[in-house]
């Protein structure tokens, strides 16, 4: 089911303020560039697990995404300098699904301490 009111404006001004190719943001979220073009040009619309990772990814909540609200702020966003880790990992042959174990991991640690 798609969402019936996704904002693709939202999605190529976050995408652009931080100097990401489509391409880049198609990695991060596990889909092909040629699909984020179509998101960012209203062609097609997000599934909710593709939308989830978009907003976890842009560190905003999905509601921003769906123009529900204009808060951009988002609690379990992933810091800029882990996005970037993110992006090396996967350019060094781990897979998305490693990386998003190991974050998991990781978030449970620091809940722990």
């Amino acid at each position: 089911m798609f969402p019936s009111e996704f904002r693709p404006d939202r999605l190529r001004t976050l995408r652009e303020s931080k100097g990401w190719t489509q391409h880049r943001l198609a990695d991060l979220v596990e889909v092909s560039p040629s699909t984020i073009g179509m998101y960012e040009r209203g062609e097609r619309k997000p599934s909710g697990p593709i939308l989830d990772r978009l907003a976890v990814v842009l560190g905003v909540p999905i509601g921003y995404l769906m123009g529900r609200t204009d808060n951009m702020g988002r609690d379990d966003a992933l810091p800029s300098d882990w996005v970037d880790a993110v992006y090396e990992a996967m350019s060094h042959g781990f897979t998305p699904d490693d990386v998003r174990k190991a974050l998991r991991a990781y978030r449970e640690i620091l809940r722990g301490s």
